[in-house]
């Protein structure tokens, strides 16, 4: 290899295409997973590239993302959306994470990619058959929807990881330790809980799934009211039981409660005059214009945040399950929407 000023001259695309024989857009493609290319051709292409030496420049890669905006949908290939269980979801908008839907389609549009669901159990899959069809489709990229707390659910998926880029949403799935995008759950327990306090509410309960969102809810509940109020009081669930809520509610002659999510904040109002008798705050709200007071997770930020990082991986090539798995946590907005009131 030459040498220019003492560096090494850095192979391009150009000298790719000319050792192989090819045009440099195909060289391209090839690099990049295109499905436009064939499998055999994209692995002989990639073992030469690497031979040779080439390293991708970091900011050519940008102007590429960029550009990709004005690129028709598709030019860069698939992503896979992963749906737990065998029921799509795309495009229910009664789905509860919706928003994750919207912000990775959207994203993925942008930067020139399309985003095609499969369901996890659609029609008796297997992890093994699941593989096959990404690997034989050319799809390198795979979104892990949220998978679902319940001691019923499969919550390991054993993919061939080392074919794949993949990024996923929470803390539900057990297996493979891929990165995460993830509301910061821990500091917007704090946040609800600060809020609370600021309002005058002392008696504070909160409804919570068991085990949900890894104990982040919990920990940030208990750490927020330790010390602070001696009137705090946490019960989880499986499922909810709203029969038991109002008694318990009642019992522990609660100010306020926290639940997990809007849907539950509506409910409790059918229970309960709110905020009259009882104030309501959700752990995730629909909207920053929510009627319910709570925090607005912005799920359609967080699904586009994920496509973001899995475009990353798919540009550098980083595939199977990493040494250092990152997480992603997005901050809470708080929303003081109606459902609160100040206290004497």
């Amino acid at each position: 290899m030459c040498l220019i000023y003492g560096m090494a001259k850095r192979v391009t695309l150009q000298d790719i295409a000319r050792q192989l024989g090819l045009h440099h857009t195909s060289i391209s493609r090839a690099l990049g997973n295109s499905p436009k290319i064939s499998a055999s051709m994209r692995e002989r292409i990639q073992q030469v590239a690497r031979e040779m030496g080439y390293e991708p420049i970091p900011a050519a890669k940008a102007l590429a993302v960029h550009r990709s905006g004005i690129r028709p949908v598709g030019e860069y290939g698939t992503l896979a959306w992963i749906t737990q269980g065998a029921v799509p979801v795309f495009p229910d908008a009664d789905y509860p994470y919706a928003g994750y839907v919207q912000g990775a389609l959207t994203r993925a549009k942008e930067l020139g990619f399309q985003l095609e669901e499969f369901p996890h159990r659609a029609g008796g899959m297997t992890d093994a058959r699941l593989s096959a069809i990404l690997k034989s489709r050319g799809i390198r990229g795979v979104l892990v929807a949220p998978w679902v707390l319940g001691t019923h659910m499969i919550r390991r998926l054993r993919l061939d990881w080392s074919a794949f880029s993949a990024v996923g949403f929470g803390h539900g799935l057990l297996w493979p330790p891929i990165p995460r995008v993830s509301n910061n759950q821990f500091r917007s327990m704090r946040l609800i809980v600060r809020e609370l306090f600021a309002l005058g509410y002392r008696r504070i309960g909160a409804y919570l799934p068991a085990g949900g969102v890894d104990r982040n809810w919990e920990a940030g509940f208990r750490l927020e009211t330790e010390g602070k109020t001696e009137s705090a009081q946490l019960l989880e669930f499986e499922t909810y039981d709203f029969s038991r809520l109002e008694q318990w509610i009642k019992l522990q002659k609660m100010e306020v409660l926290i639940t997990s999510h809007e849907g539950g904040a509506n409910e409790l109002q059918r229970l309960f005059p709110v905020p009259e008798r009882l104030g309501v705050a959700a752990c995730h709200v629909d909207s920053r214009n929510s009627e319910v007071s709570g925090i607005y997770q912005n799920f359609t930020y967080t699904g586009a945040r994920a496509v973001d990082l899995l475009v990353s991986f798919l540009h550098a090539n980083q595939r199977g399950i990493p040494e250092f798995p990152e997480r992603i946590l997005i901050e809470g907005e708080w929303v003081p929407g109606k459902t609160l009131r100040r206290l004497n």
